[in-house]
């Protein structure tokens, strides 16, 4: 298989984490061992180090890395194939490693196909259509496993929440006997923009209704910091069973004492990503190009594109000021100057890209609607913003639109939502519920941003949005934070000065855990 590592998804595994997975999973009855994907060899020496009686199998896709090891690999069955592809001529007791981090649409043709055939026709699951390959390796050691055998692998923190990593966890708990989550602060593949966890599966054909969360406060040379149980049924509900772990234990009887006073943000405002352009440069020409084509303002749509025009302002899009604003182009009567700019493009196939080829016209960017609301990330703080200007954004915002005539539209309104959005239990929510990269960078996907929980029935009075916008545009959030706390913690949820404590700890402690060391 050619292409460069990250294409082929291959992070390989630091000593130590390798030497801790294989001296949790080698038992005494351990005796056939498989290593799906062994790379540098690694998980191949720490077995060996227990034991040089174990009979171990390795399967290596790239060619160039299977010939290299048999320069340094000894007493081991070294195999050249994709391991999706792989029939073993029998069945072990454990299976280790380190699958590749990659989604199948990032893989070259051949073994796209591959791994959708077996996605598809011999898993016969319907859950993703563009499933990791870690996924499908966990699927098919499944058919390699002896009967009370064991899997370890190094997983992506990601397996604890996606929502195709679901109908896997009902398999899992229906098939092992044991499972265990190891999760470290310590990141041990800096490269690698995802958390990681060690996923350990033992006793292959029992079934189980829970799961012992272990966390690692440094790495995993040390002893767990806390262990935690998590349900089955909580993996099934999508509840983020694993970031409520990392929670103080006060949380929970805080969370039943306000629950019903809130409701989801979903159940309000529906959110989607702003239009794309399909050409940034070309539909937001600089002054420069507007000067030499002659466009005037008739060409264009005032917008939102770049989100440094917002950081000065506080929860009105109407305070941008209006040589801030980008332009969309956008031309409806076609003058003599916008048909040059059209030829233009057509010149340079911009008309023939991917976004741009499948419209008609291909130069009037689709979807081009008003929010009511603007969302978007600054730091590690989700800014909510009023759109009283009416202006429309690029997919660098997702765009909220309030629903009418809903269950709670009568209770709900945008000063209600702006006011208290700046308050230390939406900032929570928020860090429960999104999900991050690489850096600890928080990423805005509506799904996760509709379970944020937002006080259900809070009277905002004007005097207070006028004070809080204030407050913001001078830059002194955790003053807007605490004034907000004072209205939604206090006043609203009755909270006491311990309980808001709790919470504001919380939001601490995501974001340690969130953000790389």
């Amino acid at each position: 298989m050619t292409g460069s590592i990250k294409e082929r998804g291959a992070f390989f595994t630091p000593d130590e984490l390798a030497a801790f997975m294989c001296k949790k999973s080698i038992k005494r009855g351990t005796k056939t061992i498989l290593e799906p994907s062994y790379g540098d060899g690694l998980f191949i020496k720490h077995i060996q180090k227990i034991s040089t009686k174990l009979e171990i199998d390795a399967v290596e896709i790239d060619y160039k890395t299977f010939i290299n090891s048999k320069n340094f690999i000894k007493n081991t069955e070294l195999i050249n194939e994709n391991f999706l592809c792989f029939n073993a001529r029998k069945k072990y007791d454990l299976i280790i490693g380190n699958p590749p981090f990659v989604r199948t649409r990032n893989l070259k043709d051949d073994q796209k196909e591959i791994a959708q055939k077996l996605y598809k026709d011999k898993l016969n699951l319907k859950s993703h259509a563009d499933p990791s390959l870690w996924l499908l390796f966990i699927y098919k050691s499944l058919k390699l496993l002896k009967e009370n055998g064991s899997i370890c692998f190094v997983l992506p923190y990601d397996m604890t929440f996606v929502s195709y990593a679901t109908p896997l966890w009902e398999e899992l708990f229906s098939s092992f006997g044991e499972i265990k989550v190891y999760h470290s602060k310590k990141r041990y593949f800096p490269d690698l923009l995802q958390d990681t966890i060690v996923l350990k599966l033992d006793g292959y054909g029992k079934n189980c209704s829970e799961l012992d969360y272990l966390i690692f406060d440094e790495s995993f040379n040390k002893s767990p910091t806390r262990q935690k149980k998590i349900s089955k049924h909580s993996i099934q509900k999508k509840q983020k069973p694993f970031k409520y772990s990392l929670l103080p234990n006060e949380y929970k009887e805080i969370e039943k004492k306000i629950d019903k006073k809130l409701i989801k943000l979903g159940d309000v405002v529906k959110f989607h990503i702003g239009y794309v352009s399909g050409n940034k440069n070309y539909f937001h020409p600089n002054k420069e190009s507007i000067k030499t084509f002659g466009l005037t303002e008739a060409s264009f749509l005032k917008t939102i594109a770049n989100p440094k025009i917002i950081k000065d302002i506080g929860l009105f899009s109407s305070d941008i000021e209006q040589k801030k604003l980008n332009k969309l182009f956008y031309p409806t009567s076609l003058s003599e100057q916008e048909q040059n700019y059209i030829k233009f493009g057509e010149e340079n196939n911009f008309h023939k890209r991917r976004k741009t080829s499948s419209r008609n016209p291909w130069y009037l960017t689709p979807l081009i609607n008003k929010p009511d609301l603007l969302l978007i990330t600054q730091k590690d703080h989700p800014m909510l913003i009023n759109n009283n200007a009416r202006y429309i954004a690029t997919n660098t915002f997702l765009c909220g639109y309030i629903c009418e005539g809903d269950l709670f539209s009568n209770q709900i309104n945008i000063d209600n939502l702006v006011g208290a959005w700046n308050s230390s239990i939406t900032k929570l929510f928020f860090e429960l519920e999104v999900h991050s990269i690489g850096g600890g960078r928080l990423i805005m996907i509506p799904g996760e941003i509709c379970n944020i929980r937002i006080p259900k029935s809070l009277n905002v009075s004007k005097n207070f949005i006028n004070h809080i916008n204030k407050i913001l545009i001078e830059k002194d959030l955790p003053k807007a934070i605490q004034e907000t706390d004072n209205l939604v913690l206090k006043d609203y949820l009755k909270l006491n000065k311990k309980e808001i404590h709790t919470i504001q700890e919380s939001i601490e402690i995501m974001k340690y855990w969130r953000k790389p060391t």
